[in-house]
């Protein structure tokens, strides 16, 4: 730890030198995590560039003039920026540009190893403000980005667009592993070299984003991803929902990484004084290739994201592929005794449950919605049931979606404007839900 605040503050005090010796810069900074390092320069047009994203050993010299728009940090639309956009705004006035200028800047120690810089940014015609969060964790190489936006203008902004992060990478090569699939082959590994133009990976289901593609990529440089050896960044996204992920490979071979929500179908009109927050990226570092960045993901997770890390999971027996939809209660208990027997410790017991009468949960047509326990299969209730299973020592869940219904229940036909779906159009079935 001595040594990485040596070298951080020999870093700041070379930087400092540089600053001074250069006409074109206001201010230099950066922020580091481990082997990740972040350089920021303040312009004197007080926007807020950025100049390098990498190795902490790697020196970076300031620009012997002020750097092309396309460095800067959180390019906003409108005002001069050709490239990608990572923040877009309508003010309550009609102006589709927005400015950013650096207002200041702050670093505070959270925890034992853990500190975060707050970036600040402001519109300098209107009262319109992005602060940019930068979380380090030391030990992982590991980068947490997110922003906020606020505003005091007298209505409502409409924000467009609105990056988690937007930083630039600068190498010979870019090689982008992504991990997409479907049912049964989620998170296949498909790797290509990115060349001029954008890249998009998203996803637009507005939930279950695991699923056809995962909001995560490994970004190898001048070079195929190795397991052991090479310089990788890899990230994922704290986000469940639709996202988009934006490489943006320029004129000058450089590599801008747009990522968070996705913008389509976003749009969101943020009131006077109210706060968007952006979710969270993920980045974390590796000279040792893609083995070692997987491994600083898994020990941020167990050390800050999983609850009870360290805690044994049970063993559990879902009655689904055994039964489908077809079960009784003499049929669930021989389930809970061959679950003694082989060590499991919960069953869960899932699909089919629930439903009456023309509306009981035989198939994957009825019942969805109707979240009664089944008179037919479950004459004595979901207690008893549940009581069974703990005599064997066993523990009892069930299965649930209460996000879905199908047309063929009771909860539809009672209430058909429950349903989300859009005016004048049908409702869209997907596995007759």
């Amino acid at each position: 730890m001595k040594n990485i605040l040596t070298t951080c503050l020999f870093l700041c005090l070379l930087l400092t030198v540089h600053a001074a010796d250069n006409p074109n810069v206001k201010k230099l900074f950066t922020v580091t995590s481990g082997e990740l390092k972040l350089t920021f320069m303040v312009g004197m047009d007080n926007r807020l560039y950025q100049l390098g994203f990498g190795d902490v050993a790697r020196e970076v010299e300031p620009p012997a003039k002020m750097p092309s728009r396309e460095w800067e940090f959180l390019p906003p639309y409108g005002n001069g920026v050709l490239t990608e956009p990572a923040i877009q705004a309508t003010h309550v006035d009609g102006n589709t540009s927005t400015e950013l200028h650096y207002t200041g800047h702050r670093t505070e120690a959270l925890t034992p190893g853990i500190e975060q810089t707050v970036i600040s940014l402001k519109d300098p015609a209107y009262p319109f403000t992005v602060d940019i969060y930068i979380k380090c964790y030391t030990d992982n190489s590991m980068m947490e980005i997110w922003n906020t936006v606020t505003h005091n203008e007298k209505g409502k902004v409409i924000l467009h667009r609105f990056a988690s992060a937007a930083p630039v990478v600068k190498a010979k090569e870019y090689w982008l592993t992504q991990f997409s699939g479907n049912y049964k082959r989620e998170a296949t590994l498909n790797e290509e070299r990115l060349s001029e133009g954008v890249k998009i990976l998203d996803s637009k289901l507005g939930i279950r984003a695991h699923q056809m593609r995962i909001p995560s990529f490994i970004l190898s440089l001048n070079g195929p991803a190795k397991e052991n050896e090479g310089e990788v960044l890899a990230a994922s996204l704290r986000w469940s929902g639709s996202f988009q992920f934006a490489f943006d490979v320029d004129w000058n071979k450089n590599l801008r990484l747009l990522t968070g929500m996705n913008p389509l179908g976003s749009q969101y009109n943020l009131e006077r004084g109210g706060t968007f927050t952006t979710p969270a990226i993920l980045y974390t570092y590796s000279k040792r290739g893609k083995g070692e960045a997987s491994r600083r993901f898994h020990r941020w997770a167990m050390a800050n994201a999983i609850r009870d890390a360290e805690k044994d999971r049970p063993v559990l027996l879902n009655n689904w592929e055994a039964t489908h939809c077809d079960f009784d209660e003499d049929r669930l208990k021989q389930l809970f005794d061959g679950a003694r027997q082989v060590g499991a410790e919960l069953f869960l017991l899932d699909d089919g449950w629930f439903g009456n009468g023309s509306y009981s949960r035989d198939d994957d047509k009825h019942g969805l919605g109707d979240w009664d326990p089944s008179i037919k299969k479950l004459p004595k209730g979901l207690s008893y049931i549940a009581k069974e299973a703990l005599k064997r020592k066993v523990g009892f869940g069930i299965w649930l979606e209460p996000e879905m219904v199908n047309p063929q229940s009771e909860l539809y036909q009672k209430h058909p404007d429950w349903i989300i779906t859009q005016p004048k159009r049908e409702p869209i079935l997907g596995r007759h839900q």
